[in-house]
């Protein structure tokens, strides 16, 4: 199973990959090749390269600032 982060309140990453907006689906796209009945994969989007270097730098930033 790959790795899911929540990055907003309905906005879930797979694997710094892929960007969905359920958490159900983000379970789905992990398990890749095992399907589950009743849940289809349909708003789901590729996040580019830099866009993932741009949340893994800016992360620590977001937590401080939230801090603060």
């Amino acid at each position: 199973m790959l790795e899911i982060r929540k990055i907003g309140e309905n906005l879930w990453l797979v694997n710094g990959e892929y960007l969905t907006n359920d958490y159900s689906k983000a379970v789905v796209i992990a398990n890749k090749g095992k399907k589950i009945n009743g849940f289809t994969i349909n708003k789901s989007k590729k996040a580019g390269f830099w866009k993932n270097l741009k949340y893994k730098l800016n992360f620590p930033f977001l937590i401080l600032e939230n801090w603060m």
